[in-house]
């Protein structure tokens, strides 16, 4: 058996404030509290550095004046030591990396955008949805002519061959036809499950 200790030092007033700080933080997936000090059967502790290699390159952006910073180095404050941090975090939201040095609001992380690629091979694509912004999807119709303005494109996906145009396709938010659509292949999938199980 090992036993495995993260140590965080923060100045917070309370000893809810600072757990709420330290569980953020190990929640946030581009956090750098990545070392552990990990002891053996025989009292041997050797610390571990999961990030050694690892140096991401920062995209920060602040969320109020939209100014963007190479790395946190060039942040006022960085998380977590921001003044009153815990009432400026909504329940649930995204840890900010800092504060901007021009206008003191939270700098976040930029996250990419979600692409997604649909292969349409017969039938018609009516809309795309999306439970949240921030989504760009593309559509790749092999029943598509080509025209002069319009180069087709030649890919392999599932172990096949496909030739069509592709297309650029605007998704449409609507967080209840998703939130349905989902909850439905869910229910469909655990129905299935236990049908191959009896």
């Amino acid at each position: 058996m090992k036993r495995v200790t993260w140590t965080i030092d923060l100045d917070e007033d309370t000893a809810e404030a600072a757990a709420t700080v330290a569980l953020a933080i190990m929640r946030d997936q581009e956090s750098a509290a990545t070392v552990f000090d990990v002891t053996d059967e025989s009292g041997e502790t050797v610390r571990v550095d999961l990030r050694r290699d690892h140096k991401p390159v920062a995209n920060l952006r602040c969320d109020n004046c939209g100014r963007c910073f190479a790395g946190t180095g060039e942040l006022e404050r960085v998380f977590p030591d921001i003044p009153g941090l815990i009432g400026r975090l909504d329940s649930g939201g995204t840890v900010p990396e800092g504060e901007c040095p021009l206008c003191g609001a939270l700098v976040y992380r930029e996250q990419g955008r979600v692409r997604v690629g649909i292969l349409l091979d017969g039938g018609l694509v009516k809309a795309v949805f999306t439970d949240r912004g921030g989504v760009d999807a593309a559509v790749l119709d092999t029943e598509a002519m080509e025209s002069d303005d319009e180069a087709t494109l030649t890919v392999r996906a599932l172990g096949e061959t496909f030739e069509g145009v592709p297309q650029r396709q605007v998704p449409e938010i609507d967080a209840g036809f998703v939130c349905r659509l989902f909850g439905a292949v869910t229910r469909t999938g655990s129905q299935n499950r236990k049908e191959g199980t009896a």
